[in-house]
């Protein structure tokens, strides 16, 4: 959600200095998919160049291949689809209120959300970094 997080904001910004009109007048439900759109290929590179987002990285998250190496690009972009898709509902109130139930339950049933054992991906934790260390004392 971090990372949703920064790439709308990062979309608002941009339309709010070029194109202020457009996001004045575009409904709020447009903007959340080109914000998701934005997102798949943000997911994807960061995936499949590093393990990692910034987000994941904050939390200590890490997707990796099952021999350990990166997610390649299209693999890695196929998964952003599928969490896209199966986790957040398209970014559509409430269907992803219910999306996101069911991808729990089976993330705690399994072990695994269905797009991670779908592809073949492992999500390694670590120790929260230092700047989500350092926002936990405040």
């Amino acid at each position: 959600m971090l990372d949703i997080t920064i790439v709308t904001i990062s979309t608002y910004t941009t339309l709010g200095i070029f194109a202020p009109v457009f996001l004045d007048e575009t409904p709020k439900l447009v903007l959340t998919m080109i914000s998701m759109g934005i997102m798949l290929p943000y997911d994807a590179i960061l995936l499949s160049n590093s393990k990692t987002t910034f987000g994941k990285w904050c939390l200590g998250i890490s997707i990796i291949d099952t021999n350990g190496s990166p997610l390649g690009f299209e693999k890695a972009f196929k998964r952003s689809l599928l969490v896209l898709w199966r986790g957040l509902g398209l970014g559509i109130p409430f269907i992803g209120l219910f999306t996101h139930i069911h991808q729990y339950g089976v993330l705690t049933k399994k072990g695994a959300t269905s797009w991670d054992e779908e592809l073949g991906c492992k999500v390694r934790h670590s120790n929260l970094q230092p700047l989500i260390k350092l926002l936990n004392w405040f």
